[in-house]
């Protein structure tokens, strides 16, 4: 759980053309938040909790911000640890620290500093072939560390006008660690890879990036907004492995990309957006990703229509391209993922504000999916491309507030995908018309929140997961179809004082027996208590 967070932005579809490579079905932003001048703010939480059988776990997070008219800081730190369901622990821990300071110099020119590291670590019981059909593991484990940064100014010489220029370094390292078992398997056993070995990486990405928007006004009803930017990247990427395997690679490529966005309002009713992204990575083609919407307030405040189409992509990582080691065969030839997506969508509002209905019909098409699968006479796995897929389907939202006591609504997602061409990939794992593995056929829930007292309210919800597909094995194995399941989760807060809150939360409250992958059980029931204290 990240510590010193001001929301969570979602921006779903294809958003290529403002974010770049991997963005091909939405995007997700983490916000830290800018401190508001005035007394220090402090806030803390802490909340322990268990699950029958094991699971036990606990959470605390610290946040402080404030500063004056000239400068403003924010700041946070959180620890987490959860010991895992099965009988050998996983022991996971996670942390993270963050800051962000803003300076203004004068009334066109504002600095802004962000860093935030965040730290994973636990144990791995579970082997690749699942948690009962071989022994678990004993002396798996795996660690991640990551570090986003930015430094940047933002200047507004006028009203209509901005300019931001910002530096940034994203470094990530990773590391797998495993030992000889020695496992015994009996006849018919799958294949469990038993040696002692660590994989260690290490990613580095500074990057220069340059934003303009440009704002016209013609009244309130009207207006005209321009952006366009620019960045450069490099990407340095070192791979070591040792134990009874060694190799020691590295690798490094450098990138530029381009974008420009109009957003036009030729009136209260209309709002019209056309934008597109050039990007270039050494050794691969350019890509260039349109996107435009539009949307028609058919009755201003009750009734909205909307369509969008656009295109996106993902570039293959270097370690995916280029690194060959005892596990993973290098593929230089493997291309970016590309998609064509388009989406209608209807809003509608009742006019004593408390119904909303939102409902989108979405339809995208997949060129060069990339999946890792067995590669042909090695014990090694090799990243190749899928040659074509398609998903379509219909995402909902029904919110109802009869009255200030309680809300009742549901959302979710339905997905329909089908693998067209399957070239380069194991006719077995991916056949021609047959659904992509991995994809439930439909997420969707039901809720009510309850408000009976102004310092008391509850939340519970009822959260369907549906059939799906999967692998037995990691990345590749036969098809296999688990089954669909629901669990209800219940949620509840007391306010007991201006700077007290107690909550609870239960999870799977009536302990349905699930899976979520193949040999792969769910969480059972399980229950947290907190409290979180501000000022």
């Amino acid at each position: 759980v990240l510590s010193n967070l001001h929301r969570v932005e979602v921006a779903k579809g294809p958003q290529s053309a403002l974010y770049g490579s991997s963005a091909v079905s939405g995007v997700v932003q983490f916000l830290t938040p800018r401190g508001i001048p005035g007394t220090t703010r402090v806030g803390f939480l802490t909340e322990g909790g268990d699950a029958s059988g094991d699971g036990g776990s606990f959470n605390s997070s610290f946040d402080a911000s404030g500063g004056s008219e000239a400068f403003q800081y924010s700041t946070g730190a959180g620890l987490a640890f959860n010991r895992g369901i099965y009988a050998l622990a996983h022991d996971t821990w996670s942390g993270d620290v963050s800051l962000r300071g803003d300076l203004v110099t004068n009334d066109e020119l504002e600095w802004t500093g962000q860093f935030r590291f965040v730290r994973y670590e636990g144990n791995l019981p579970v082997r690749d072939p699942g948690a009962t059909r071989v022994p678990l593991d004993p002396n798996a484990r795996n660690a991640r560390s990551r570090i986003v940064s930015s430094v940047g100014a933002r200047f507004e010489p006028s009203a209509a006008w901005s300019h931001e220029l910002k530096g940034t370094l994203y470094w990530e390292s990773f590391l797998f660690s495993d030992r000889f078992d020695d496992v015994m398997l009996a006849d018919g056993d799958p294949f469990v890879f038993d040696a002692s070995f660590d994989f260690d990486t290490s990613l580095r990405r500074p990057g220069l990036e340059y934003a303009a928007t440009y704002r016209h006004d013609a009244d309130e009803a009207r207006g005209l907004t321009i952006s366009y930017g620019a960045r450069v990247e490099r990407e340095e990427l070192k791979v070591d492995l040792t134990g009874d395997f060694t190799s020691e690679s590295d690798f490094d490529r450098n990138s530029a990309s381009g974008f420009a966005e109009i957003v036009a309002r030729p009136s209260q009713r209309l709002t019209l957006l056309f934008g597109s992204r050039w990007e270039k990575y050494e050794d691969l083609d350019s890509e260039i990703t349109p996107r435009a919407s539009v949307v028609v307030e058919a009755i201003p405040g009750v009734l909205s229509l909307s369509a969008a189409w656009g295109q996106a992509y993902k570039v293959p990582n270097l370690q995916q391209q280029f690194d060959d080691n005892p596990f993973l065969a290098s593929n230089p030839d493997l291309k970016p993922e590309t998609s064509e997506s388009w989406e209608v969508g209807i809003d509608l509002t009742s006019r004593d504000r408390r119904a909303t209905v939102s409902v989108t019909f979405f339809d995208q098409d997949f060129e060069n999916l990339i999946r890792e699968v067995a590669q042909e006479g090695s014990t090694k796995q090799i990243k190749r491309n899928l040659g074509a897929a398609k998903a379509r389907g219909v995402e909902w939202s029904v919110r109802v507030r009869p009255s200030r006591h309680w809300t009742a609504g549901t959302e979710g997602a339905w997905v329909e995908t089908k693998i067209l061409d399957n070239t380069g990939l194991s006719g077995d794992e991916f056949p021609v018309g047959e659904e992509l593995p991995f994809r439930p056929d439909v997420v969707g829930s039901v809720f009510v929140d309850l408000a009976p007292h102004p310092r008391f309210n509850a939340h519970v919800r009822v959260t369907r997961y549906g059939e799906q597909t999967v692998l037995r094995e990691r990345f590749s194995g036969l098809r296999e179809d688990i089954d669909s399941y629901v669990l209800t989760s219940l949620v509840l807060n007391y306010q007991a004082s201006s700077r007290l809150t107690l909550y609870s939360r239960v999870g799977n409250l009536f302990d349905v027996d699930y899976e979520t992958a193949f040999d792969r059980r769910g969480v059972p029931v399980n229950a947290v208590v907190g409290f979180k204290i501000t000022n």
